[in-house]
C-alpha cells in the first residue's frame, strides 16, 4: 500500500483547504468531483487520474484524503477507493464532464450497458459545480444521490463541511453525521 495519502494543493494559493473549510456557497469557477474505483490498484488509478487531470485542465486543485469502503449498491469483493478533488477553474461543466470522460476510458472504464452498478477502475463524478442547479440529458448537478453516499460525504466533509447543498439547503457536515456506513480514512499518499 502507499504511504501518506494527504492533501494537494496545486499550485499553493489563497484556494486553500483552510479557505474551503468555512464556505457555504462555491464561487463560479469552483466545481466539486468524486473519483474513485475499486479494480486494480485504487490508490495508482487516482494518483494516474489527478495526473491526467492536472495536464489537461489548468486549474487550482484541493484533493482530500482517500477513503476506503465497500460497494455500494452491489455486492463485490473488491473495496473502492475514493477521494474529493476541488476543482477552481471556469471551464463549462459539460466540457469538464467530457474531460473526465475522456479520462475514465483512458484509464480502463467500459461504457456502461445497464443501469446496475458494478466494479470498474475509476469513475469520476461531478458533484457540485459552484451553487448551479442543473438538469441536462447528460449530467444532474448536484449529484441526485450524494446525499446518500457516506463514500461522498465523509471527503468532502474533509474539505467543505459548512458547505450549503444549493437544493437540500443543510451543510456537508449534517448530512455526513447522519450516515453511519462504515469508512476508512487511508493515511497513506502519493
Amino acid at each position: 500500500m502507499h504511504e501518506n495519502i494527504e492533501l494537494i494543493v496545486l499550485p499553493n494559493t489563497e484556494f486553500t483547504r483552510e479557505v474551503l473549510k468555512s464556505v457555504e456557497r462555491l464561487d463560479s469557477d469552483v466545481h466539486v468531483l468524486l473519483a474513485g474505483g475499486n479494480l486494480g490498484d485504487p490508490v495508482e488509478n487516482l494518483r494516474k487520474a489527478l495526473e491526467l487531470l492536472k495536464d489537461r485542465l489548468p486549474c487550482q486543485l484541493v484533493v482530500s484524503a482517500c477513503y476506503k469502503t465497500a460497494a455500494w449498491g452491489f455486492e463485490s469483493d473488491d473495496f473502492f477507493v475514493n477521494q474529493a478533488w476541488i476543482v477552481k477553474s471556469d471551464i463549462d461543466v459539460l466540457e469538464l464532464l467530457a474531460i473526465l470522460q475522456k479520462i475514465e476510458q483512458d484509464l480502463g472504464r467500459e461504457t456502461k450497458q445497464s443501469e446496475v452498478y458494478e466494479s470498474r477502475t475509476m469513475d469520476i463524478d461531478i458533484i457540485f459545480s459552484a451553487q448551479r442547479i442543473l438538469e441536462e440529458e447528460q449530467i444532474i448537478v448536484p449529484h441526485p444521490r450524494m446525499q446518500l453516499r457516506k463514500f461522498v460525504l465523509e471527503p468532502l466533509n474533509e474539505l467543505i463541511p459548512n458547505y450549503i447543498h444549493p437544493i437540500l439547503k443543510l451543510k456537508i457536515k449534517e448530512l455526513n453525521k447522519a450516515l453511519s456506513d462504515d469508512i476508512e480514512r487511508l493515511s497513506s499518499n502519493f
